[in-house]
């Protein structure tokens, strides 16, 4: 070989560039992998305890008009009782599954159909239990309070919200903590 390329050419061949490992491209390849599914995973986990908060708070809000409207005693007519009462069982009878199957129909595939299934279920389920326990109060003690200087339309503070406390949480006695309309509280003046 003659010519400018000659000593190039004819000379031994160069040292291959060093390669990176297969092993390390994999082990990096594999931790940013996890490191993504790991924060999707996490990020999956924060909305459904954003689901169960906000159907909680959704529950509630349904659950406290129906509640005092399905009372027996609070109810201001017997059709509202009514029609309170079975919009209530409608809301128990039918599953969350099928309340969410709904909801995807309606507004789409995501937590809010998530979360309205479950909130409209459970505002059911809550409103049963509140006015079950509205219902359990006895007049009497409601009656009771009304000599003691209390506001008639805010005599279940004195008289049949301690009563229904007592039913759900054992020896709690909220009568003894209410403030007397006089001054003083009930537990100082029977003592």
């Amino acid at each position: 070989m003659t010519g400018p390329l000659a000593g190039i050419l004819g000379g031994p061949a160069p040292p291959a560039p060093p390669r990176r490992s297969d092993l390390g491209r994999n082990l990096l390849t594999t931790l940013g992998l996890a490191l993504i599914l790991g924060l999707e995973y996490a990020w999956q986990c924060v909305v459904t305890v954003c689901i169960a908060l906000w159907g909680t708070l959704l529950a509630f809000v349904i659950s406290v008009p129906l509640g005092l409207l399905c009372a027996r005693n609070l109810s201001p007519h017997p059709v509202v009782y009514f029609a309170a009462r079975r919009t209530m069982d409608v809301l128990r009878a039918v599953n969350e599954f099928v309340f969410a199957l709904m909801f995807v129909t309606a507004v789409g595939l995501g937590p809010f159909a998530g979360m309205l299934a479950l909130g409209i279920h459970t505002g059911g389920v809550l409103g049963k239990l509140l006015s079950e326990t509205i219902e359990g109060i006895d007049p009497g003690q409601a009656e009771a309070v009304l000599p003691l200087g209390h506001d008639p339309l805010l005599q279940g503070r004195g008289g049949g919200d301690g009563h229904s406390v007592d039913r759900r949480h054992g020896d709690v006695h909220r009568r003894d903590l209410l403030p007397h309309p006089a001054g003083g509280d009930l537990a100082r003046r029977a003592r």
